[in-house]
């Protein structure tokens, strides 16, 4: 079951990098955003706490990176929803 969530939050994650809203509006709650910096290995994005973890946000967030490991990760509130920072280690 938890392979199945992966799989869903990863497509959820791919699809709002195509076409979705940025980390700048606001999310359903079924949904994680996450946009790469240009020209770095920066990954900013949004979710909302009634639909998924911290720890589901970071995993989501490692998937951008190389190697799918963070160096850093921070989040803040922006109208009841999570703004998150994460910056790649490779």
């Amino acid at each position: 079951m938890k392979n199945i969530f992966l799989l869903v939050s990863s497509v959820t994650l791919i699809t709002a990098c195509s076409i979705g809203p940025s980390a700048n509006r606001p999310v359903a709650p079924d949904q994680i955003v996450a946009d790469v910096v240009s020209g770095s290995n920066t990954i900013i994005g949004r979710y909302d706490p009634v639909g998924f973890t911290t720890e589901e946000a970071r995993t989501i967030a490692s998937f951008s990176c190389d190697k799918e490991t963070l160096a850093s990760y921070s989040e803040s509130v922006v109208d009841g929803q999570i703004v998150f920072e994460a910056t790649c280690s490779d």
